[in-house]
C-alpha cells in the first residue's frame, strides 16, 4: 500500500513539472504523419517507379492480374536480390479480380535510395521493369538503373517473402 501511494505521489509530481513549452508557444517537436505511396505492379511494368519518400513512409505495392513480385536490388546489380532487402514473393491475381486483395508493404527506414525490380521470368532484364525511391543526384538515376537492367542476362526471382508485410487492402 505504501509503495502504491509513493508511486502515485511520484507520478503526480512528474506530471506537475514544467515541460519546456508554455501553453502559448508551439512545441518544438512536431510529429510528421507518414505517407503511404501506392505502387502498382502489372504486366506493363511498375507504376510510380521514380519518386521521393521520407523515413517512416510506407511503400505499398499492389498487384494487378497475373503473377507478379517485387524485389529490392542495388544500383550496381539490378535484377538481382539485395541480401537483407525486401522481396514480396510471387503473388497471383486471377482474371476475375481487378487487383490482388493483398498488398506488400515496406517501411522506408531513411532517405537513402531504394532500388527495386519486378521479379518473374524476364521482367527486369528483358523489359526493364524497375523502380527507385529517393534517387540520388550523383548520376545513379532511374534511367541509368533501367539501362543497366536491360543489359543483364537474367532476373533473379526470390520465392520467399522477406523485409515487408502482406496486408489486406481496405478499399
Amino acid at each position: 500500500m505504501h509503495l502504491t501511494t509513493a508511486l502515485l505521489a511520484f507520478a503526480a509530481g512528474a506530471l506537475a513539472m514544467p515541460s519546456g513549452t508554455t501553453g502559448n508557444e508551439p512545441s518544438k517537436v512536431a510529429a510528421r504523419a507518414s505517407t503511404t505511396h501506392i505502387i502498382f505492379v502489372s504486366n506493363f511494368g511498375i507504376g510510380a517507379d521514380n519518386f521521393q519518400a521520407k523515413a517512416g513512409d510506407i511503400l505499398e505495392f499492389r498487384f494487378s492480374v497475373g503473377t507478379h513480385s517485387v524485389t529490392q536490388a542495388s544500383f550496381g546489380e539490378p535484377c538481382k536480390y539485395l541480401e537483407g532487402g525486401f522481396a514480396s514473393g510471387l503473388l497471383v491475381t486471377y482474371p476475375d479480380e481487378s487487383q490482388n486483395e493483398m498488398a506488400f508493404q515496406v517501411t522506408v527506414k531513411d532517405d537513402d535510395p531504394i532500388w527495386f525490380y519486378k521479379g518473374g521470368v524476364r521482367n527486369c532484364h528483358t523489359h526493364g521493369h524497375v523502380g527507385v525511391v529517393n534517387p540520388p543526384d550523383n548520376g545513379q538515376s532511374y534511367d541509368n538503373f533501367r539501362t543497366a537492367a536491360l543489359q543483364r542476362e537474367t532476373t533473379e526471382e526470390i520465392g520467399r517473402r522477406t523485409g515487408g508485410t502482406l496486408v489486406k487492402i481496405d478499399d
